[in-house]
């Protein structure tokens, strides 16, 4: 998996060697070290990492001494939120603007395993998006909305959904619905670079 890490030089230093330990592949707004900014996205000859490389989770990480508020090399926090990536905050979590907006947060010692429980998570704002969808289309050709559900996971840039009825749709409600269900999450998130639909009675 491949995880956006963020926070001060000496903050993110032991969290990237936890995370590539366990086998995930660290990336970053800008070379270790290097100021804030220019970040990768404004370099000639270089990208963001969050439309060029299949980013699954992004973490910032935050110490204790650090001050309140907004650091600037947490700035990559903002983009993983519009990319719809979900963000995890380690360490001093509380003293995060971010923390209402977090996916999770978690202390130093915890980062790989939660790091792993978010990337596997349904997205929650997808997922509702997807749901009112579904029950709409649902509605509109005289089947009982109440019981139908949508979750969507990430896989890097892409997106999976699983609509659950349980109930016989027919073939042609089924194709509406995965449809109009797409519609609703490119509302919400634009960035995903490909979205599967599957229908399942659940």
């Amino acid at each position: 998996m491949r995880v956006l890490l963020m926070g001060a030089a000496e903050a993110t230093r032991r969290v990237g060697r936890d995370l590539e330990a366990a086998g995930h592949t660290i990336t970053r707004c800008h070379d270790e070290g290097a100021p804030a900014f220019p970040c990768r996205a404004v370099i000639d000859g270089e990208r963001c990492p969050l439309e060029s490389e299949d980013v699954q989770v992004a973490v910032a990480v935050r110490l204790q001494e650090e001050p309140a508020g907004h650091s600037p090399e947490e700035d990559g926090i903002r983009c993983a939120l519009r990319h719809r990536v979900p963000v995890v905050l380690a360490g001093a979590a509380a003293e995060s603007p971010y923390a209402e907006w977090a996916a999770r947060s978690c202390d130093l010692d915890h980062v790989v395993e939660t790091v792993e429980t978010v990337a596997e998570s349904p997205l929650a704002q997808h997922s509702r998006a997807a749901t009112r969808s579904f029950r709409a289309v649902l509605a509109q050709h005289d089947f009982d909305p109440v019981p139908a559900s949508a979750t969507v996971t990430r896989s890097g840039r892409d997106l999976k959904v699983t609509l659950s009825y349980p109930g016989d749709l027919d073939r042609r409600v089924a194709e509406m619905a995965s449809v109009r269900v797409v519609g609703a999450i490119r509302d919400v998130d634009p960035y995903a670079s490909k979205i599967d639909v599957d229908v399942s009675r659940s």
